[in-house]
């Protein structure tokens, strides 16, 4: 496969409405283990919710982002939430961040095959940049959604794995506002 049309196939792949439940795996990650997350994204509308942390406080953590407004707040012990400036929520923020990065690179060379994944068929796709990063994705073969993703830049390491994903063709009202 030519390394653009896999380029194209994974950046398309990563930002097609979903909602997915990821298990975050970053050594580099001050909380000295993997965290889970659950994240719903359609367009530049997303809302995370740390489901599983090392850190106890990080559990239940909220990051709503309208394409306008940012809402952060703890839904187990915030009664309300305010409106913020800065759409961002370490370390969920800077993991995506840093794939949404390695996917704005070009790509010099490609790689794929057909395996199956904790979840089903799949195909693997294997990008590698100029600078030398790479970035390893599997798409499930129903859904062309990400099941796992993988990037490595420097002595950056990181892996994804999806515990559940689907596509979010149209969200339920309300979903990217705060629920007070």
């Amino acid at each position: 496969m030519a390394p653009e049309t896999a380029h194209s196939r994974l950046t398309e792949a990563w930002h097609r409405p979903q909602h997915s439940v990821w298990e975050i795996e970053w050594p580099a990650m001050p909380l000295g283990g993997p965290l889970t997350v659950e994240i719903w994204r359609a367009g530049d509308r997303y809302r995370f919710e740390i489901l599983e942390a090392p850190a106890p406080a990080l559990i239940g953590e909220t990051l709503i982002f309208d394409g306008q407004r940012a809402w952060q707040y703890n839904r187990f012990t915030t009664i309300s939430s305010q409106p913020g400036t800065r759409p961002w929520l370490s370390p969920v923020s800077d993991v995506l961040n840093l794939v949404e990065q390695r996917l704005n690179q070009p790509t010099i060379t490609a790689t794929q095959q057909v395996r199956q994944s904790h979840s089903g068929p799949a195909t693997k796709f294997h990008l590698e940049g100029a600078t030398g990063d790479m970035l390893t994705m599997a798409l499930d073969e129903t859904t062309e959604l990400p099941v796992q993703v993988q990037l490595s830049s420097g002595n950056t390491e990181i892996k994804l794995t999806a515990r559940s994903f689907e596509p979010l063709p149209a969200p339920v009202p309300g979903l990217f506002e705060p629920m007070d």
